[in-house]
């Protein structure tokens, strides 16, 4: 039995119980509908620059630790939010705020590093939303979706948990995610929370800056040891540069891991199968490391608590 499968131990080690937050998988597109409402009706005239005809720029400002998400949310703001067209950029300062044209308005729901990253997510498309006076859309997970992270709750042992398999095979190396597209984005994700909830050193990179770095660095002998390289796959991707990336890992005998999502979610689904995903990676490895996640000791030193 592995000790991850000691639920007493993960529980007793889970002060604020992140890990039963981190089941609320099927809530939390209403939890952040209702923290989207209230913020609406405490700011409601957030749509006022919608009285000139036309769409209006829109900037989401976050604190730095949210780089990741913000990322996300700008790939999703397209299709998720029906902002197809609408002027989007994204900024950073130590408070969450929305400018909508030259008005900004603090995001009052809680959008920070402490917050369920699946949940800061579906917050941020719903503030985009309002600012485009859409109705913010939180359709219901997919069942794939839900059955898929199901399986990553404390209760189901190592051998069919696939989040704790993942946080084992990772245990005690330095664990680079790469991907492209989207996927790219949910490795930097991947790394924020084990950094910020495990105090685990983790690396990201982009399909495209791993493929150059590969051909031209020269690696000390002891790293194909200390590190693994995740692969986050691209679903209907072409396979040409991923898979001559895999090809130079393997001749450089680095520990290789592939990870797919489900088949056939949708571009939100999969954003947050990866996001959900991570979280439970990044509470396993926090078991793994004897820390309790809510601490975020990195989070406390660099930006002055989450």
């Amino acid at each position: 039995m592995s000790e991850l499968d000691q639920l007493e131990a993960l529980r007793q080690g889970d002060s604020t119980g992140r890990l039963a937050r981190a089941a609320q998988t099927a809530q939390r597109p209403a939890d952040a509908a209702a923290a989207v409402a209230s913020w609406l009706a405490q700011t409601p005239q957030v749509q006022a620059p919608h009285a000139a005809a036309g769409e209006v720029p829109v900037t989401l400002i976050l604190p730095p630790e949210l780089q990741p998400i913000g990322a996300l949310a700008a790939q999703l703001a397209g299709g998720a939010t029906r902002l197809a067209g609408a002027p989007l950029t994204l900024g950073y300062a130590p408070l969450a705020a929305l400018q909508v044209g030259e008005w900004i308005f603090p995001a009052t729901p809680p959008i920070d590093a402490g917050a369920h990253p699946a949940y800061t997510l579906l917050a941020l498309l719903g503030l985009l939303a309002a600012a485009h006076r859409h109705a913010p859309l939180y359709p219901s997970p997919a069942p794939a979706l839900l059955e898929a992270l199901a399986r990553c709750c404390p209760d189901v042992p190592s051998a069919d948990n696939p989040a704790k398999q993942i946080a084992l095979r990772l245990h005690g190396r330095i664990p680079c995610f790469w991907g492209a597209d989207l996927e790219a984005a949910a490795a930097q994700a991947w790394t924020a929370a084990l950094l910020w909830s495990a105090e685990t050193m983790a690396l990201a990179a982009h399909q495209d800056e791993l493929s150059r770095l590969l051909v031209m660095a020269r690696f000390p002998r002891f790293w194909p040891n200390a590190a693994v390289l995740v692969h986050l796959i691209t679903p209907d991707a072409p396979a040409g540069l991923a898979a001559e990336t895999g090809r130079l890992l393997a001749r450089r005998r680095f520990a290789m891991l592939d990870l797919h999502a489900p088949a056939g979610l949708t571009l939100l689904d999969r954003t947050l199968y990866w996001l959900d995903m991570g979280e439970w990676v990044a509470l396993y490895a926090a078991a793994l490391n004897n820390v309790d996640p809510a601490a975020q000791v990195p989070l406390d030193i660099l930006f002055g608590g989450a």
